[in-house]
């Protein structure tokens, strides 16, 4: 028996087991301290460092020092100190390898400290990995151009409507001069006057025959029809031709405006309509005010595998098949479930007496399986007097219980300061506010893979430094000069549709100031332009209408023949 259990074995197996018992109460506490440092660091994306952490297994509970949490985006600034750190573990989950956290309090809160070395991580930040920026999302800013080509080729690539018109004008009067033409053929010519006064001279010869006197009276009777006759046709001649030079005289009036019809329908082929005007502000500048949301953006998709739940329902929250030949994690129905990690509720405080700030907050139920427990996390921090906020509130409610997620979360800054702000880094248009106070409104929500973010910004005391002209030219000195004069601004940032590629849109007050500007540009340059199209125009036009006005004028000499024929007849009526 002693051979087959062979005791020593067994002896130096609890003296190994004692050993790691015993080097494990000696070591825990860095042990945890570094293990929770690296978790931190990797979900943060900058340094997380602890001055102590103090675990004791007696008590079950646990104490960590001098909590400082670097901002990836500032790596010289520290975005969370915390003096004292004091939870207590529950021991029945630990037993089946959940941590389970009943209270949690966090005291000494400061925010935006300055550090001495910085937090920033060799070979970037680990956080990107899964975080897209809103702004990278967005094109490249772009300041409005008035491209007009030259005029003379902007005219030399038109159909101009002037010639054409000119052409069949022209056709118009040479089809009614000859129709005049014809009617002035068929009146009485110089044959035919001296005809008719033959025939006076002969019905005046004196012959007291009683057979040619009734003779002669028939004749006068015959004459004196020819006679009106005639003389109808002269009129209805002159009348037509007097109708005729005003109908011609009107459409050469008509086609004289041509030349400035075909410049206005040159003019606005080139201009711009109202839409080009619409969301100036996200044009210009909104890839640089989406950036001032990217923080927030950012955190929240790189907390969302450690939120969790997906929140995406349907097939995409369920996880992928494992490769060939790989085990599967089982996990067997429990009579009460509940979650690996949970923070049943934390306390969070902070005060300067002197400075007169405060902070403080609580979240409640913060776990990894939202599935395996019957509340929503929820979170509140409010606080007054700290340096850059001088009064913030924040509040949300994150539900992944359901297949299809919904969170809530709201925001409020008051007092912000707004120093150094950029709204655009272009070396050509730099606009920067130097210093502001702003008041910032946020509201967020998604459901699913659908999220709806509504920021409102408002910017007052605003103060702007100059434009420097001599970078600018045109519609960029415009519109420097123009923001440069503004003491207030507000922003509208909106996010909507799928998180990974939302529809972000930008609207502000901004928008009817820089589209007032340009339309003073582009009037000054429109103007311009067309007095050089008038110029091209005209030099292509200029010769077509005087022989036109020759054309009528032959109408006129086309009149006094038809009159001089009307006096002669008149007057051969009155000798009759």
């Amino acid at each position: 028996m002693g051979q087959v259990i062979r005791w020593p074995g067994i002896g130096a197996f609890f003296a190994v087991i004692a050993l790691l018992i015993a080097v494990g109460l000696l070591w825990i506490d860095t042990l945890f301290e570094n293990g929770l440092e690296a978790t931190a660091t990797e979900i943060v994306g900058a340094r997380v460092e602890l001055e102590a952490a103090s675990v004791s297994l007696l008590e079950q509970s646990v104490e960590l020092r001098g909590l400082a949490v670097a901002n990836p985006d500032r790596p010289m600034t520290n975005m969370l100190e915390a003096e004292r750190i004091r939870f207590d573990l529950a021991f029945g989950p630990l037993l089946w390898r959940r941590l389970h956290i009943d209270s949690m309090v966090v005291a000494g809160v400061q925010l935006n400290t300055p550090r001495q070395e910085s937090g920033a991580l060799e070979g970037g930040r680990l956080g990107e990995r899964v975080a897209t920026s809103l702004s990278g999302l967005l094109p490249a800013p772009t300041l409005p151009r008035f491209e007009l080509p030259s005029p003379a080729e902007a005219v030399a690539n038109e159909q101009l409507q002037t010639p054409a018109a000119v052409e069949a004008l022209e056709r118009d009067i040479e089809k009614k001069t000859e129709h005049i033409q014809e009617s002035i053929d068929r009146l009485p010519d110089a044959e035919d006057i001296a005809a008719y006064r033959e025939r006076l001279r002969a019905l005046k010869a004196k012959d007291f025959d009683p057979l040619a006197l009734l003779a002669k009276s028939d004749e006068i009777k015959s004459l004196r029809a020819d006679f009106k006759a005639d003389i109808a046709r002269i009129k209805a001649l002159r009348k037509e031709i007097s109708a005729t030079q005003t109908y011609l005289r009107d459409k050469l009036a008509e086609v004289k405006k041509m030349p400035q019809a075909d410049v206005e329908r040159i003019r606005n082929k080139y201009s711009l309509s109202g839409d080009w005007l619409e969301g100036l502000t996200g044009q210009i500048f909104g890839r640089q005010i989406a950036g001032w949301v990217d923080r927030g953006w950012r955190w929240f998709k790189t907390l969302q595998p450690y939120l969790g739940g997906s929140g995406r329902g349907g097939d995409d929250a369920a996880p992928p098949p494992p490769a060939r030949g790989q085990g599967v994690a089982v996990r067997f129905a429990e009579t009460e479930p509940a979650p690996e990690f949970l923070i049943k509720e934390m306390l969070l405080s902070a005060g300067d007496e002197q400075r007169q700030a405060r902070v403080s907050g609580e979240l409640h139920h913060l776990n990894d399986q939202p599935g395996a427990w019957p509340h929503p996390i929820t979170f509140a921090l409010a606080g007054e007097g700290i340096d850059a906020v001088p009064a913030f509130q924040l509040d949300g409610r994150i539900d992944r219980r359901q297949a299809v997620g919904q969170d809530r979360m709201t925001l409020a800054l008051q007092g912000l300061k707004a120093e150094n702000l950029v709204l655009s880094a272009a070396p050509a248009f730099p606009v920067t506010i130097d210093s502001g106070t702003a008041q910032v409104g946020a509201v967020f929500s998604a459901r699913g893979r659908e999220v709806d973010l509504s920021v409102d910004i408002g910017i007052e005391a605003l103060s702007m430094p100059a434009p420097a002209t001599g970078g600018a030219e045109g519609v960029a000195d415009a519109l420097l000069r123009a923001v440069a004069e503004l003491d207030a601004v507000n922003f509208t940032i909106g996010v909507k549709g799928d998180i990974e590629q939302p529809q972000i849109s930008i609207d502000s007050d901004l928008d009817r100031l820089l589209g007032d500007v340009l339309k003073r540009e582009l009037a000054r340059e429109t103007a311009a332009f067309t007095q050089k199209i008038e110029g091209e125009v005209l030099k292509k036009t200029q010769g077509l209408f005087a022989p036109l006005n020759e054309r009528l004028g032959g109408l006129e000499g086309m009149l006094s023949q038809v009159n001089d024929k009307g006096k002669v007849m008149d007057g051969l009526l009155d000798r009759l």
